[in-house]
């Protein structure tokens, strides 16, 4: 909620309408103003219940002039909860920098502190600069994560059934420390109004992992159990008609991404993967109400360390399958493989809308549909179009929207076990 009353207008600014076009003096653009998720991705990434990432607003998702000078920082208090993780308290920090010529802005920066009751510990720092080599943009991040309850079920679609994590757990837990540390270069080669975005980049990460005496992952001992590094490069193309990346009514988004990961790259293990995903959304006879669709699959082949079983690329970097970004009700990272397919099917309905300045507030219903299966080598993987191979979820939610700002409540219960999870988080789930 406070990232929604952090765009709420200046106390005493008269409307719009008060003051002729001639007269008009240019608002400043101020951080709320932004989308707080990268092009193609959601709005948090990884595993924290609330990541932001800094992206420019679509061309005339806004009204208020541009800053040809000056500074703005706002502090963000962020509160959260989901049945994975437990409930967590944070600090986001949105920093801009302007000058003239340069827009939105000439530089962005986004930190975050953040911990939950269970121990996860999630913190990082994004740079963003939209021109710094002319029509190129470039953003680089440093994060780090520890989490002393990961969770590890073994490679493969139907592992350990109808048994999860829970709490404390040392027999499907282990302690898991790591950093995620990325530059990526992003060009729009048909101009800033086309669709089309390429990116390349490179990303580091260095895993510590203490397996727990008799867990499942000491007695297993996959590829990777004692940690190390993993740098890969990594690309991808994007296609993006959506009217609104945060809050969508119409339009599709495609992606195309591949990484590589080799010795040369920093990396201790040799291995590649592809990552293909589609976004769709309808406007049912109002934009109040709309029908989502989301498809994503990932495929890694070579010497893949158990962690990236989980992974998922693409141009943000979610987990899976189980959990807030996946599957929901169904427990975090509860299967994992070489090969990841998912898809989700929400309805969203804007059912109230409240008058607050230049923006209204909305409060919105949805109901979902998750579902997804992975494949490993080695594993009983079963056909593709056998329904028993696939895990489902299924719930609804609340939702409080505000210009690019969203904040959803869901709850979902796994179709399987019946076990139930609640999640809080920021941004819509795609």
């Amino acid at each position: 909620m406070l990232v929604l009353l952090a765009q709420a207008p200046h106390p005493g600014a008269p409307p719009p309408s008060e003051a002729p076009p001639e007269a008009a003096t240019p608002a400043p653009v101020r951080p709320e103003d932004f989308t707080l998720s990268e092009p193609g991705g959601p709005a948090h990434q990884g595993t924290l219940p609330s990541d932001f990432a800094i992206a420019p607003p679509a061309p005339g998702s806004f009204t208020v002039g541009a800053k040809d000078s000056g500074f703005d920082l706002a502090p963000i208090p962020v509160a959260s909860f989901n049945s994975d993780t437990g409930f967590g308290v944070g600090l986001v920090l949105l920093a801009y920098v302007y000058a003239k010529d340069y827009r939105p802005y000439q530089h962005g920066l986004t930190a975050q502190f953040f911990a939950t009751t269970t121990g996860f510990q999630g913190h990082y720092i994004t740079w963003d600069a939209p021109h710094l080599l002319g029509p190129v943009r470039v953003e680089a991040h440093l994060e780090f994560h520890k989490d002393p309850y990961a969770p590890y079920y073994g490679p493969g679609n139907h592992t350990f059934p109808g048994q999860s994590l829970q709490g404390p757990d040392r027999f499907f837990g282990y302690t898991n420390t790591w950093t995620w540390d990325w530059i990526r270069f992003r060009v729009k080669p048909l101009g800033d109004e086309a669709p089309l975005t390429l990116y390349a980049g490179y990303q580091y990460r260095y895993y510590w992992i203490t397996p727990y005496a008799g867990s499942s992952l000491a007695l297993e001992s996959p590829n990777g159990v004692t940690g190390g590094r993993n740098g890969a490069a990594v690309a991808g193309v994007l296609w993006d008609t959506r009217d609104d990346e945060q809050n969508t009514h119409s339009g599709f988004l495609v992606q195309l991404a591949g990484r590589m990961a080799r010795h040369q790259t920093g990396s201790e293990f040799s291995y590649q993967g592809v990552t293909f995903g589609t976004r769709i959304f309808f406007s049912l006879w109002t934009p109040r109400l709309v029908l989502a669709l989301h498809g994503l699959a990932d495929h890694l082949w070579g010497d893949v360390p158990f962690w990236e079983w989980n992974q998922v690329g693409g141009i943000s970097s979610v987990e899976g399958l189980g959990g807030l970004d996946t599957v929901r009700g169904v427990p975090r990272n509860r299967y994992g493989g070489n090969t990841k397919v998912y898809g989700n099917v929400e309805l969203r309905w804007a059912t109230v809308e409240i008058p607050w300045g230049p923006a209204p507030l909305q409060i919105g219903l949805s109901a979902f549909y998750d579902t997804g299966r992975v494949w490993h080598p080695g594993q009983a993987n079963g056909t593709f179009f056998d329904a028993s191979q696939w895990h489902s979820g299924a719930g609804g939610g609340l939702r409080l929207m505000r210009r690019a700002a969203v904040i959803r409540a869901d709850f979902g219960v796994d179709l399987e076990t019946r076990r139930t999870g609640i999640y809080i988080a920021f941004g819509q789930l795609f």
